[in-house]
């Protein structure tokens, strides 16, 4: 069982922290949970981005409060929004507010364009590794007849 947590404080920068598990709620929290963490003299909301045994930080302080042990993101969009973060070299916090997805389902913002659904899907699978996914993220954006005419 987990005994820490990385978690992705709210307004931080895209900073995240290491905290520790209080053993009551340890078994309920997951990847996405939402929790209330110390930081300096207050507290603040984040996200559970991932769960570890160890860490290396000195004086981990507990989570303070489950605000919903219930996830909010899936691995799949915080595995997204990491790769956001990476490829665009932004916080991921930044990459987590720009993504396609609302936070509480898969389905696109945009109303009515299905072409970019589709491109959405690929760039998951395409960060998967998956067959079927786009080859370049570059074209994952563009219609197939842009992309093939500035190929």
């Amino acid at each position: 069982m987990s005994r820490f947590a990385l978690v992705m404080v709210d307004d931080s920068g895209g900073n995240a922290f290491d905290y520790e598990l209080p053993e009551a709620v340890a078994e309920q929290l997951q990847v996405g949970s939402r929790v209330r963490v110390p930081v300096r003299t207050r507290t603040a909301l984040g996200t559970i981005l991932e769960l570890r045994d160890t860490t290396e930080a000195r004086g981990v302080k507990p989570i303070a409060e489950v605000v919903s042990a219930e996830p909010i993101l899936s691995p799949l969009l915080i595995r997204l929004g990491a790769w956001m973060a990476e490829y665009y070299c932004c916080p991921i916090e930044a990459a987590m507010r720009s993504r396609p997805c609302s936070p509480r389902d898969s389905r696109p913002m945009w109303s009515g364009m299905a072409e970019k659904s589709i491109h959405v899907q690929s760039l998951v699978l395409w960060i998967h590794g998956q067959p079927g996914a786009v080859n370049r993220p570059s074209n994952a954006w563009m219609s197939s007849s842009v992309a093939a005419s500035t190929v």
